[in-house]
């Protein structure tokens, strides 16, 4: 529905990444992205309305990436987004320019306004601790943690 990889091929790239990464010794960064009350545009406006601003955002964030990134849909409302060779403040710089789009995006479906936000948490390697006998789910659980430090933090935040 979002033009978007599936959970199935990030974990599978993903592994191919973060091994080039501690090959070349270069760093990758993780995005895990989750729209903040999206349950609630889908209570209001209906569930075809959510898929047109899912699609819109999905877009958006291949956008505003690079070509060497890859950019998926990783749950219901999350997105998964590989940074390769990119440090911890660069996918921090990164972060907050996504989530100053997604907050200044106004979407306007069947005379509807939409707004919404997002709750970014960002990891990276080497800059995170992650041990050298770590898998490449270590650098997404990072990330999850670091999204709920955003979201108690208040949402529509980025943590790392």
């Amino acid at each position: 529905m979002t033009g978007l990889h599936n959970r199935r091929y990030i974990r599978d790239r993903l592994i191919r990444e973060f091994d080039r990464s501690r090959r070349y010794q270069i760093s990758i960064s993780c995005l895990l992205i989750d729209l903040d009350f999206f349950k609630n545009v889908n209570d209001i406006h209906g569930n075809q309305i959510g898929d047109v601003v899912l699609q819109r955002l999905s877009q958006m964030l291949i956008d505003n990436t690079g070509n060497s990134d890859v950019v998926s849909r990783y749950g219901g409302e999350e997105f998964l987004i590989v940074l390769t060779n990119t440090s911890a403040k660069e996918a921090v710089h990164t972060a907050q320019k996504i989530r100053r789009l997604i907050e200044g995006e106004q979407i306007t479906v069947n005379d509807s306004l939409i707004e919404i936000t997002a709750s970014i948490g960002v990891s990276s390697l080497p800059r995170n601790e992650i041990s050298e006998s770590a898998t490449n789910d270590e650098i997404i659980q990072i990330a999850d943690e670091n999204l709920y430090v955003a979201k108690e933090g208040g949402r529509n935040q980025v943590a790392s």
